[in-house]
């Protein structure tokens, strides 16, 4: 707040020691800025008169203990410091409780239980309730653990439910299903004759025959002998000539 506003607003801005006593007379901490902003003077005003009248020392100018209190023991606990990341500078907080309150409370409150199907080690705390509700010292590690426990000792309804179903479908999967395959399975059929080999069926040897017919009637006639296209009749050529080299 400017001095031209002060004045405007207080036009009378004396402060007499009974005033300034009773503003600091409290418990609750209270800044210059506030004490100031109550009679229209600047903070430096008000740290000036504190210091006349030797008020500067009074409980409600005591700046109030930032530090925490260990929710263990009961004792305030220090500021502890670490370097920032992303600067050079250190910064500083206030934890809840001491490192060896935490440490000593961890050990006494946690427990380390085997888990019943697998024996794996488990941390949980004593008050977890998994160690309240378990029946009979059980306890497991996950899911899988519980329910293959259960299903090979029946431990329960579920146990001797599951094991029997189990049984069944494995009983059902002997003698069921490997009939369902064996319909199932796949008949090779026979393989289709290709035109060659119903031609050499109905017209005997091709290798004897097609060399001769083209002597007494010429390429394409003995096409139409055999009853195929002059495409065709090519392919058999050139694949008889093939077979007869590779004998050679």
């Amino acid at each position: 707040m400017t001095y031209f506003k002060l004045k405007d607003k207080y036009p009378n801005r004396k402060v007499t020691y009974t005033a300034l006593v009773k503003a600091v007379s409290g418990n609750e901490y209270r800044t210059l800025q506030s004490i100031g902003d109550e009679f229209g003077v600047t903070r430096e005003r008000v740290r000036q008169l504190l210091i006349k009248h030797g008020l500067s020392d009074v409980p409600s100018r005591q700046k109030p203990d930032p530090r925490k209190i260990c929710r263990h023991c009961n004792n305030p606990v220090e500021m502890r410091y670490f370097i920032r990341t992303t600067s050079s500078n250190k910064g500083a907080w206030y934890p809840a409780s001491h490192q060896e309150c935490r440490d000593k409370w961890s050990v006494n409150n946690w427990t380390e239980v085997q888990c019943t199907n697998c024996q794996i080690p488990i941390e949980l705390r004593k008050s977890d309730a998994r160690l309240k509700r378990r029946i009979k010292d059980w306890l497991f590690c996950s899911k899988r653990c519980s329910t293959t426990y259960r299903v090979a000792n029946e431990t329960d309804w579920f146990g001797t439910w599951a094991k029997s179903s189990h049984l069944n479908r494995r009983n059902y999967k002997k003698s069921i299903l490997p009939k369902k395959e064996a319909s199932k399975a796949p008949v090779q059929k026979e393989r289709e004759k290709t035109k060659m080999e119903m031609a050499e069926e109905k017209f005997g040897d091709l290798k004897v025959l097609i060399p001769n017919l083209i002597e007494e009637v010429g390429v394409g006639n003995t096409a139409k002998a055999l009853e195929i296209s002059r495409p065709t009749f090519d392919r058999w050529r050139t694949r008889l000539a093939i077979q007869k080299a590779s004998r050679l």
